[in-house]
């Protein structure tokens, strides 16, 4: 029997493991090198960055300033495979450290894929990648799809936050005593078991909500397939969110436009999703009105974030009790103060005019999107709202956007919207690996070698592209139009 590899491919971490693991490894998918130095280059797992998740950092040796990236995709688009093959030799050579990546190099011809790709990928970007999976890799079998297509095939009650529906048919146990005293019997119990139904393979109906790098998809899933008519997505990601972030400091505070690794770090320790946006932004406003420092010092949003001062090193978060040493004296570190801005670039989620552009939010992008799916399903969907992505693990995300679903859905719909318990980042990868152990499940969707040596791509594009082809109307954007192609041109 074949090993199943999932490759959840985003734009700017690489998901990738053994259906038999429990955990991927994340590979940044990029090439990177120093301002200072670009003779040397750092490729895809080489390049080991500190984790703003866990705050550890992996190599001393690197100066995180500075630093300047080249990617393979650009807005979402797989554009450049001379960059994405290197980056994949680095991950399927093997040689990696234990707990960073695959220790033993892959073999494709004994290995079967399962491969991310773009909810909106060009067709002739879907082609190339078939021929590098097949013509350059040579694996035995390989199944394309998006991460959306992925994330149900996941237990959702076991893995999201977020309450249960009160529901009848949960399994229960009832027992009756039967007390016969005229006959002087014994006390009799009877017990009635309902033995709980058995857990479907996948969820059945599904609204996904993948914010990534470069974009935000809203894609509604039925049975493990995306309902193209109804998918959305609005243009902004994490990197727009840290572009933000850079030009407001570099305004403010210190001119760090070339430090977009440094942001991004701050970005993803500090920012979160304020429940009320313009009630804790005059909040903000009057602690920065006050007339002494000590009440200013007192808003409950102002964080000091220490810049870093050596290699390797990427700065940390003030407590209040070091902060009087380390923002004060001679030899003291430089500091960013950050307030109204920790929940101001997150809002771009819910208010893309902020920065020009001309879109609805997310609240307004995914009401849009359950008016389009068929109308005997938009309840499931409501009470079926997941956020994955890289850019959903923003504190207080689910929380706004339930609020802001509220009064945009009709009341007798009972809206739910959850979050990984672990890392939404990873969650598609999981459900990719629970999709893989699903016993024939992959062998019916699947592509092999023989058939792509015979058919070539016409047999990936009619099994993996045809339902999105022959839907109607297409999928949307933001503001409630289709795509089109100065949608993909920009």
């Amino acid at each position: 029997m074949s090993r199943v590899l999932v490759l959840d491919n985003g734009s700017y971490n690489i998901k990738v493991g053994y259906a038999t693991q429990d955990t991927p490894y994340v590979v940044p998918n990029c090439v990177v090198h120093s301002r200072h130095n670009k003779r040397s280059s750092l490729v895809g797992s080489q390049f080991t960055y500190a984790n703003a998740s866990n705050n550890n950092i992996n190599n001393s040796a690197i100066d995180y300033s500075g630093l300047v990236f080249q990617r393979p995709h650009e807005r979402g688009q797989l554009v450049d495979w001379r960059l994405e093959f290197g980056i994949w030799n680095s991950i399927f050579a093997g040689k990696a450290d234990k707990g960073t990546g695959f220790v033993d190099p892959i073999d494709p011809t004994e290995t079967s894929l399962i491969l991310t790709e773009a909810p909106v990928s060009l067709p002739q970007v879907s082609a190339n990648t078939d021929q590098m999976v097949f013509e350059e890799y040579g694996f035995k079998d390989y199944y394309r799809c998006t991460s959306g297509s992925l994330v149900p095939w996941n237990d959702f009650d076991a893995d999201l936050n977020g309450p249960l529906p009160q529901t009848t048919d949960l399994p229960t146990t009832s027992t009756t005593t039967i007390n016969d005293n005229q006959n002087n019997q014994s006390d009799e119990t009877i017990s009635t078991n309902k033995i709980a139904p058995k857990k479907p393979a996948l969820s059945e109906c599904a609204l996904v909500i993948d914010s990534g790098f470069h974009a935000t998809n809203v894609l509604p899933t039925i049975l493990g397939e995306v309902y193209w008519p109804a998918a959305q997505q609005i243009s902004v990601g994490g990197r727009l969110l840290t572009n933000y972030l850079r030009e407001i400091v570099s305004f403010q505070q210190f001119n760090m436009m070339e430090e977009t690794f440094l942001i991004n770090s701050i970005k993803e320790r500090t920012c979160f999703v304020a429940t009320d946006f313009e009630a804790e932004l005059a909040k903000c406003k009057r602690y920065k009105m006050a007339p002494s420092r000590a009440e200013r010092d007192a808003n409950p949003y102002l964080i000091n974030y220490a810049l870093p001062e050596s290699p390797g090193d990427i700065g940390h978060i003030i407590k209040k009790a070091e902060d009087a040493n380390t923002t004060s004296g001679s030899g003291a570190a430089q500091t960013l103060r950050l307030s109204n801005e920790r929940f101001s670039v997150p809002e771009l989620l819910f208010s893309p005019h902020h920065v020009g552009l001309d879109q609805a939010g997310l609240a307004e992008t995914v009401a849009n999107c359950l008016n389009r799916v068929p109308v005997e399903l938009q309840s499931l969907f409501a009470a079926n709202i997941v956020l994955v992505g890289g850019s959903a693990k923003f504190p207080g995300l689910a929380a706004r956007l339930e609020r802001e679903l509220i009064p945009l859905l009709p009341d007798t719909y009972h809206l739910r919207v959850r979050t990984p318990a672990q890392n939404p980042e990873l969650y598609a990868w999981q459900g990719g690996r629970r999709l893989a152990r699903q016993d024939g499940m992959l062998e019916k969707v699947h592509v092999t070698r023989e058939e792509y040596m015979e058919y070539g791509e016409k047999i990936c594009a009619m099994k993996f592209n045809m339902k999105r082809l022959d839907t109607e109307g297409g999928a949307g954007s933001g503001d409630g139009s289709n795509y089109d192609s100065s949608d993909m041109s920009e």
